[in-house]
């Protein structure tokens, strides 16, 4: 009589999934109370919560990952709404924490070329943007990631033409003040002679703590797949992207790794004045 067999290892078993409601924010931000509009979430290994950008409610949602419930809103604050739906310039976008104890840093990007950045001990009672810096271009900070080595925080302003990303030195792993690094509005671009596309876009950064065969490496996913180890160049206070190159790399890499937020087009218009 033959043995019946069980499921493999590698099965995936599908569960009936869970719904969390997203409450509407303030209705001059959010007329139609619905959650339609979104891009990055994070999920903090420290907190065991999860951050998302929410565009419908101008803000960071924080859930709670064992109470599958909204905990708290970080408020995007006041910005010029676009004329029209527009991506380039809608927010927020990319989001990152970094927990050390009972202290959370988040930094979000936003569609007016700023990172914003939070801090604080309480999710369910955040408080407003410690600090808003801009990144010298005209469209989103989006994706980003953070080197625990260097306390570096590397964000990409993927929109522009051409896109470049940003470092930005921390204090204490991770937390306040946060300094940009690299040249506003000119950033970490990569040539043409490497590559680089002049209209062409920059995604999901990663931190690689076990580079093979070189130093630590921050990688940046690219539509033409370049990427190599954070250089310090001149002075202490600049880096650049060493010029590694190896064509279409990370094709597949950016497929997994980037546009995980939904639905990002089109994009509502945020009123101004409003906060969340």
């Amino acid at each position: 009589m033959a043995a019946a067999a069980g499921p493999a290892v590698a099965d995936v078993v599908f569960t009936t999934p869970v719904l969390v409601p997203v409450p509407a924010g303030d209705p001059l931000v959010n007329p139609s109370g619905n959650f339609s509009a979104f891009d990055i979430s994070f999920a903090d290994s420290v907190l065991g919560d999860i951050f998302i950008g929410d565009r419908s409610n101008a803000g960071v949602d924080i859930f709670s990952g064992s109470g599958l419930s909204l905990i708290g809103r970080l408020c995007r604050g006041p910005a010029a709404p676009p004329a029209a739906p527009n991506n380039s310039i809608s927010g927020p976008d990319g989001v990152l924490t970094v927990t050390s104890g009972t202290l959370t840093t988040l930094y979000a990007g936003d569609g007016n070329s700023t990172l914003k950045v939070f801090q604080f001990t309480n999710p369910a009672n955040p408080g407003g943007a410690a600090a808003t810096i801009s990144t010298g271009g005209t469209t989103r900070v989006d994706e980003m990631a953070f080197s625990p080595l260097t306390g570096q925080v590397l964000a990409a302003n993927n929109a522009e033409t051409p896109a470049f990303g940003n470092l930005f030195s921390t204090t204490g792993g991770g937390h306040l003040p946060v300094t940009l690094t690299t040249t506003p509005g000119v950033g970490i671009q990569v040539p043409a002679s490497q590559g680089g596309i002049a209209a062409g876009g920059m995604e999901q950064p990663a931190w690689n703590p076990l580079t093979t065969g070189g130093p630590r490496s921050g990688f940046l996913s690219r539509s033409w797949a370049l990427a190599g180890p954070l250089t310090q160049v001149g002075s202490p206070r600049s880096a650049l992207m060493a010029q590694c190159c190896k064509p279409r790399l990370s094709q597949t890499y950016r497929r997994a790794a980037s546009h995980r937020g939904g639905a990002r087009r089109p994009d509502s218009p945020l009123p101004g004045t409003a906060t969340c």
